[in-house]
């Protein structure tokens, strides 16, 4: 009897188990979906395991046979849903009706109500399994199984007590902790499929991934020496995979001769543990015959206990294009430096904040401290105060307006004060080039050219005094001398005219004519001194100043040359030098004689003013003007002198014109 009910429950065990299995195989993998007519072959399914559970009961008291159809149909409702379960209830619940005999009512009630159980637990209980999973299938079990116990009344009154006592303990503790056993058996099966389509649905987004990156991927079995090449890799090379080697032959033997030995270095550091990962770069020939750089990079899926890996896996990337850039972007920084460094000046990369970040130059005999010295250091804590709070400052307000600026200075350097310049230009955000030069032998001839336009302008005031001078005395010896001369002679001829005028004949008449005609050459002659005497040095301008000399000028100027002059002015006092005063006058004059030469103009305007501090002239046509952009005539011998005397007075002289509009001459004076 033990024999059978021992043999009978093990039987029991072996059947639910194959339902365990059916459960993964046919509706687990199902991943197309559970359609209704799948769900009914499904609930014939259940129906059948269930006929074998009551095909192989065992007898726990005379009459009365039980087996686990309780703990199938439980399941079976918690896992497959309504439909399946339902199917199997109605199928066993006939079935168990052919059969009749007193557990009859007991038998369809218990199924029934199993069934049902499971299926609300399933609907009503979603997300059981991510709870407490034991809880919860243990709660079920026992439920389902106290209803079993009511069910008892459902039997003859002579059985119903003996049955529920002798089966109380098995039901209530032995059934639920199968039930138990069978749920987690199920779920776990559930969740090793997930877990094996998460992973095969990783290995096909890994692999997709590296093949949509154009990587190609290798799998090293150190053990065996077999290497697996994707067709990736093959395809990078030229190659179909049947012509690469499956051991590592196959990639050696098409590395670069010139990369082997690093590329084999490299692999056994890292099979060996010394690197933890493999990066190595290399060249490999492809069928064609040509190189291509590959990036090797691979880690240790496994290792012993001495740290050797075992089993390798990794990537192969084409690198060419990188590499040409890397060698292009070499040769252009080499390119660069060697400009850089041809460069005399000091090149600097500074922040905002005045730290040196890079230094570039050929010559260094200007540093003020060597290079390891002051990079990444700030320029307050290398140069005297003066000087770098004058850099600093200039940084700012470079980076500020976005504007480049030059500044100058003086250094100590090896115990001489040298004068630089430094070009401060915006870089970057937050950056400036500072090219920093020595203009010390500039500064040199600067201030040797300076002396010497200083003596050329006291030698070229000494000429011009000494022409005035020469102009004076020229015209004092014409008015002394001249004049004096002239009008000597016109007095004796108005003496011999008036004796020829006292004789009466033929011939005194024809002397006189003679005469009269001798005195108005002399009156021409006295008249044209004057005006040479007046050019020369007019009185009026010692007399009473330029403003009226120019004002006299310009009115002779008029009734000369018919050419309307208008002279204004906004003081009839300028209080100006002797040097200045003839200045003035004789740019007047100057510009004048070409209005009347080559202007060809009907008016001209003479303004002199005042400015804050100095002065004004300006002289205006309008005549033909000329072309300012044209060559200048080497004849042009007035504009010349105009600048000059401008420039003995410290003045700016601007001469603007264009074709058909006029000229105008503008000097202004700013006293210091």
């Amino acid at each position: 009897m033990k024999q059978d009910f021992l043999l009978s429950l093990i039987q029991n065990v072996a059947i639910l188990l194959a339902f365990s299995m059916m459960y993964d195989y046919f509706w687990i993998r199902k991943k197309s979906g559970h359609s209704f007519m799948y769900k009914i072959g499904t609930g014939i399914f259940i129906a059948a395991v269930g006929y074998l559970l009551i095909r192989t009961p065992w007898t726990m008291i005379d009459g009365i046979i039980f087996d686990s159809r309780t703990i199938l149909l439980s399941i079976a409702g918690l896992f497959f849903g309504a439909v399946p379960t339902i199917i199997a209830v109605l199928i066993l619940s006939v079935y168990r009706f052919l059969i009749g005999g007193d557990g009859l009512y007991m038998g369809i009630a218990t199924m029934i109500t199993s069934g049902i159980i499971g299926i609300l637990w399933h609907y009503l209980r979603s997300g059981w399994e991510k709870k407490n999973t034991i809880a919860e299938l243990a709660v079920m079990g026992v439920i389902v199984h106290l209803i079993m116990l009511l069910c008892t009344f459902l039997l003859p009154d002579s059985i119903r007590s003996v049955t529920f006592n002798t089966i109380v303990f098995q039901v209530l503790f032995i059934y639920p902790v199968a039930g138990i056993l069978l749920g987690l058996l199920m779920l776990r099966q559930h969740k090793n499929r997930q877990n094996e389509e998460d992973l095969a649905t990783s290995e096909e987004r890994w692999r997709f991934a590296i093949d949509g990156s154009g990587d190609g991927l290798w799998d090293w079995n150190i053990l065996t020496n077999e290497v697996y090449f994707s067709p990736a890799l093959t395809q990078m090379l030229g190659y179909k995979n049947a012509e690469m080697y499956g051991n590592i032959k196959g990639w050696e033997e098409k590395i670069h001769p010139e990369d082997i030995e690093k590329a084999n270095r490299d692999v056994i550091d890292f099979v060996n543990g010394v690197t933890e990962l493999l990066d190595s770069e290399y060249r490999m020939i492809t069928k064609s015959g040509e190189y291509i750089w590959i990036q090797d990079r691979g880690m240790a899926m496994q290792r012993d206990e001495k740290g050797k890996a075992k089993r390798c896996i990794g990537t192969h990337r084409n690198i060419t294009h990188r590499k040409e850039i890397e060698k292009a972007l070499l040769e252009s920084q080499q390119y660069t430096n060697s400009i850089l460094t041809a460069i005399p000046d000091l090149i600097f990369v500074m922040n905002e904040k005045g730290v040196y970040l890079d230094f570039k130059s050929g010559k260094t005999v200007d540093l003020y401290l060597k290079p390891d010295d002051f990079i990444n250091r700030y320029v307050t804590d290398i140069l005297p105060d003066e000087v770098s709070g004058k850099i600093v400052s200039t940084i700012t307000h470079v980076l500020k307006t976005n504007t480049e600026s030059i500044i100058e200075y003086n250094l100590l350097i090896n115990n001489k004060i040298e004068d630089y310049e430094s070009h401060i230009i915006p870089f970057s955000h937050g950056k400036v080039v500072v090219m920093v030069r020595n203009i010390t032998e500039r500064k040199k001839s600067e201030l040797q050219l300076l002396k010497s336009q200083s003596e050329l302008k006291r030698f070229a005031a000494h000429l011009q005094n000494i022409r005035e001078e020469e102009r004076v005395n020229l015209a004092r010896e014409i008015h002394d001398e001249l004049g004096q001369i002239l009008v000597a002679v016109k007095m004796e001829l108005g003496m011999l005219m008036k004796k020829n005028n006292a004789q009466s004949c033929d011939k005194c008449i024809e002397m006189n004519e003679n005469f009269i005609y001798l005195s108005s050459l002399v009156d021409q002659t006295i008249t044209t001194a004057r005006k040479i005497m007046t050019d020369l040095r007019p009185e009026v301008l010692d007399m009473f100043g330029v403003v009226d000399a120019i004002r006299q000028y310009t009115q002779k100027f008029e009734e000369r040359y018919k050419v309307r002059a208008i002279f204004s002015t906004e003081s009839d006092q300028l209080e100006l030098s002797r040097e200045q005063s003839v200045a003035l006058f004789r740019i007047v004059q100057e510009a004048l004689t070409n209005v009347a030469k080559h202007a060809k103009a009907t008016e001209v305007h003479v303004m002199l003013g005042m400015l804050e501090n100095g002065y004004y002239l300006e002289i205006t046509d309008n005549g033909k003007g000329f072309d300012a952009c044209a060559p200048k005539r080497n004849d042009s011998y007035g504009m010349l002198g105009m600048k000059e005397r401008a420039y003995l007075i410290n003045a700016d002289l601007q001469i603007e014109s264009e074709s058909g509009k006029g000229v105008t001459i503008r000097l202004e004076c700013v006293n210091d």
